[in-house]
């Protein structure tokens, strides 16, 4: 009897390590998947945040506005106001493609992407396979690179916040990852970037020309 007691406890010991061995292992696991999908999100974020940075400053500073104006402006007084429905006029509907700005040529400046929530982005792995996220994107104006405070007027500065999300079951439920920058307005890019699409100022038959004519195909 002590010796089929003492046997039992054995097992029952044995269990009870196995079992704790096998619940570190899962957490470290867990742990893991968890880092590498952070990861894959600060990536993803980055590429995001950098195709935001690439469109121009302001749609007043974008290439046909600038060809058609007959230069880049100078000053914050240009640029389209907070409370303007033009700011951010692209973000609710999520009508901008965060990963191939390509297929939305329409969404070409920096606060068209102002209030985006929901946008499908993803992360592709070595082998193929792709985490997927959603990405919310705020853009205002601050008054200088270093302000955490939104300027109710325009200014030089635009400051782009993306936060990624994950369905995945090892993703924290709350955004996965939030990053911020401070796009600030460089008439030398917007002037080079009109060059690129438009041609030097005054070509005849530009695409950015507002006042020819194309025909239809």
């Amino acid at each position: 009897m002590p010796q089929s007691l003492l046997g039992l406890l054995a097992l029952t010991l044995a269990s009870i390590i196995s079992f704790n061995q096998q619940r570190v292992t899962q957490r470290s696991y867990r742990a893991t998947i968890r880092d590498e999908i952070e990861l894959a999100a600060t990536g993803t974020a980055q590429h995001v945040l950098e195709m935001i940075a690439a469109r121009s400053y302001d749609e007043a500073s974008s290439p046909e506005e600038v060809f058609n104006a007959g230069g880049v402006p100078f000053g914050a007084g240009a640029f389209t106001r907070g409370d303007n429905n033009e700011f951010g006029r692209y973000g609710p509907t999520g009508a901008c493609d965060l990963m191939t700005p390509g297929h939305t040529p329409d969404c070409d400046d920096v606060d068209d992407m102002a209030g985006i929530r929901g946008a499908p982005v993803k992360a592709v792995l070595s082998d193929g396979r792709q985490l997927r996220f959603t990405a919310d994107v705020d853009v205002a104006y601050v008054t200088d690179p270093g302000s955490q405070t939104p300027s109710s007027l325009p200014t030089l500065h635009k400051r782009v916040d993306v936060t990624l999300h994950s369905q995945h079951p090892a993703a924290p439920i709350q955004g996965i990852l939030s990053v911020s920058r401070v796009v600030s307005y460089d008439p030398v890019k917007a002037d080079m970037d009109m060059e690129v699409m438009c041609g030097p100022i005054g070509l005849e038959g530009s695409p950015c020309d507002d006042t020819v004519t194309f025909p239809s195909e």
